[in-house]
């Protein structure tokens, strides 16, 4: 059973501005944004009376696991622009990833399991993200993308981590220098030691403006390389990897979002150059119909 999830507050519509395979096109088949061919579940969106209230709180309805520098770095903000309120997180000057103890507590993370229970195998994720105007990218930091494991509320595929079914998968995006992104994947047909980087550099992160992300991940059949991942940006499909294998056995399914951001890797010459932040939006997360 799906768990019900505060509604999407209505949002004006945005300006739209803006490795291995790509596409691109519009029309009802897969090249059509993932949200326009599924049937939304669970949306969230923070509302004016959640600015000020204790973060944990105010995400009450995502049903956060495992929160890291959630308290520190990310509170509820209100704005003026199409997007009344969002989610808001800081990225300290030398700040890396939030479980690093010797840098300052930078970006922040939880797993929010809201498709657990309804044996996902295709799924898709939407939200906006708002880097403000400036933003340095430097090496690079992660975002937000869809999760699954076999059982278990949250994952252990990240980190450099290996990857088999009782550890699941995760499909984050990433920002790389100068704003090029990507997904930054953890299945088991990896080639490297942390994650695999698909599609690097075939769209770039603006700044100051709001950008509309959609991701979906299709899971391989079990003993088979026929898992996908396709991304959308700003309604323009930038991505369409195959050849993915997510799990060996079927027992593993899509759980739901992992919010993650943060710049890193775990080396000081990932850290964040400056004091900056960047805004989330209007999270919906989809299921075939």
């Amino acid at each position: 059973m799906v768990p019900r999830v505060l509604p999407a507050l209505a949002v004006a519509a945005l300006l739209l501005g803006a490795s291995r395979e790509a596409g691109a096109g519009q029309g009802d088949g897969p090249s059509a944004p993932c949200l326009q061919r599924y049937r939304e579940v669970v949306s969230f969106q923070p509302a004016l009376g959640d600015v000020g209230r204790a973060p944990l709180a105010a995400l009450a309805p995502l049903q956060p696991h495992q929160p890291f520098a959630v308290e520190a770095n990310l509170s509820i903000k209100a704005l003026s622009g199409p997007i009344p309120v969002a989610l808001h997180v800081r990225y300290p000057e030398g700040s890396i990833n939030p479980g690093t103890k010797s840098t300052p507590a930078g970006g922040a993370q939880f797993y929010a399991p809201l498709l657990a229970g309804t044996d996902a195998t295709a799924a898709c994720l939407g939200y906006h993200v708002h880097f403000e105007a400036g933003f340095a990218f430097a090496r690079g930091g992660k975002l937000p993308g869809l999760y699954g494991t076999e059982g278990a509320p949250v994952t252990t595929a990240s980190g450099c981590r290996p990857v088999n079914d009782e550890a699941g998968f995760s499909a984050r995006l990433m920002w790389r220098s100068g704003g090029r992104g990507e997904v930054y994947a953890y299945t088991q047909n990896k080639t490297t030691r942390c994650g695999e980087s698909l599609g690097r550099g075939n769209w770039t992160f603006p700044t100051g403006r709001w950008v509309a992300i959609e991701e979906e991940v299709l899971l391989n059949t079990p003993g088979r390389d026929d898992g996908r991942v396709r991304v959308w940006i700003d309604s323009r499909l930038v991505l369409d990897q195959g050849g993915l294998v997510y799990r060996s056995g079927p027992a593993v399914h899509i759980q739901g979002l992992f919010f993650s951001t943060f710049f890193g890797g775990k080396k000081p010459e990932w850290a964040s150059p400056r004091d900056q932040g960047a805004d989330f939006a209007d999270f919906r997360l989809g299921l075939p119909r």
